[in-house]
């Protein structure tokens, strides 16, 4: 054995009340990190998951060779003595399985994890995502202002930055965050490692496919797979489908969301008032293999983000999928996408409804355009494959053991 490696990763029983198979697993950090510990196992690591949940949520040992420990959540997020509590049972935990490095990419266990990993002398890696970074872009605090808007993601800022400090290695999603990281946060150059969550290429086990109801046959599908926040820009989504449906009567719109069907009334509210409610597919609560399912049936996908303050600098796991499948890609004009895709998509002005609509209607209406632009899509599947991101992770975590 190489060496214990532990991934602390934090579940939610409002989304899962049991994960009984792979498939359960949504689409984004969960199977990256279970494509993370596949490799690290063959390369004779020992792989530990430690799930910080409420006691609810059933997650049955399916993984593989991968190692469950549960961390169990007694308090609410505000409450101190949940800090507390947590820090104590992972110093715990640590110490007992004589773990060797710690990774976590959860702003809020990352702050704890590396407390714990200081107290422990455990090597600590904090992959950091984009929650709130830039809202301190123009220098140390927000404004005013700022905090009195998004006083949870001020929290979760600080949270972020401690976990990026007190961290031996840092992974971000994209040059351009590393780039914010040295430039706003003074981060060592150094200390930051660029990992894409990389680009799913080999086949899983198949499982039942789920059929997506068309409106009829031959009818052409848009697709959009993620979350629900106001960022995530749905709204004009729906907005700029409804320009087009005017125009066009055999497309569809479907959306398919991790959350429940309770984040999505508004949505499907939007959708009646434009009267295009027929023509939008609501599924919720998806899992990773639904997910795949949806992408897999459809001719465009469409990330929707709105122009924020943190989203500059973000890419979505969801692109990857859309990637992998090699489906023609609609994008927001942000700069960590743009450096991501590389040219590769059809892009959009984020948060403009009719430059959405207008991008919509060219890959719907010219079909040499959207054949060449799904053979770029399918060529960046080698440069962005998850076995490349597995032996980078693999690579950093020789140089801390």
């Amino acid at each position: 054995m190489r060496g214990r490696i532990c991934f602390l990763m934090n579940y939610s029983s409002l989304v899962h009340c049991n994960i009984d198979s792979y498939s359960d697993l949504m689409w984004g950090w969960e199977l990256i990190i279970y494509d993370y510990s596949q490799y690290l196992i063959k390369k004779g690591y020992e792989v530990f998951w430690l799930l910080y949940s409420k006691p609810t949520l059933n997650f049955k040992p399916f993984l593989d060779g991968i190692q469950l420990i549960r961390l169990e959540k007694r308090y609410s997020w505000e409450n101190p003595k949940e800090d507390i509590s947590l820090l104590f049972a992972l110093v715990h935990t640590l110490k007992k399985y004589n773990i060797s490095v710690l990774y976590t990419r959860a702003a809020f266990l990352g702050f704890i994890a590396g407390f714990s990993s200081k107290i422990t002398r455990t090597p600590f890696i904090f992959h950091v995502e984009d929650l709130a970074s830039s809202l301190i872009i123009d220098g140390i605090g927000a404004s005013l202002k700022t905090k009195m808007y998004y006083p949870y993601a001020v929290i979760m800022c600080f949270f972020q930055k401690c976990a990026t400090i007190l961290a031996n290695k840092i992974l971000t999603v994209s040059k351009t965050f590393k780039n914010f990281l040295v430039n706003n946060w003074s981060i060592a150059n150094e200390k930051i490692t660029v990992v894409y969550e990389g680009v799913e290429v080999h086949m899983r086990e198949k499982t039942t496919q789920h059929k997506i109801p068309h409106l009829k046959k031959n009818t052409f599908s848009m697709v959009y797979v993620g979350g629900t926040g106001n960022y995530d820009g749905i709204d004009i989504l729906i907005e700029a489908f409804a320009k087009i449906a005017e125009k066009f009567k055999g497309i569809e719109l479907i959306i398919g969301i991790f959350s429940t069907e309770h984040q999505c009334l508004h949505l499907k509210g939007l959708c009646r008032s434009l009267n295009i409610a027929e023509r939008v597919r609501f599924l919720t609560s998806i899992t990773g293999e639904k997910a795949r399912s949806l992408v897999q049936s459809s001719d465009i996908a469409i990330i929707a983000r709105k122009r924020t303050m943190n989203s500059e600098l973000t890419t979505t796991s969801v692109i990857f999928l859309y990637i992998s499948e090699g489906i023609p890609i609609i994008a927001p004009r942000l700069r960590a996408i743009l450096e991501l895709m590389n040219g590769n998509a059809l892009f959009f002005q984020p948060g403009n409804v009719d430059s959405l609509a207008n991008a919509m209607m060219k890959l719907i209406s010219d079909n040499e355009f959207r054949k060449a632009l799904h053979s770029r899509v399918l060529e960046l599947k080698d440069t962005l494959s998850r076995e490349r991101m597995c032996k980078r992770l693999n690579d950093i975590i020789e140089t801390l053991i």
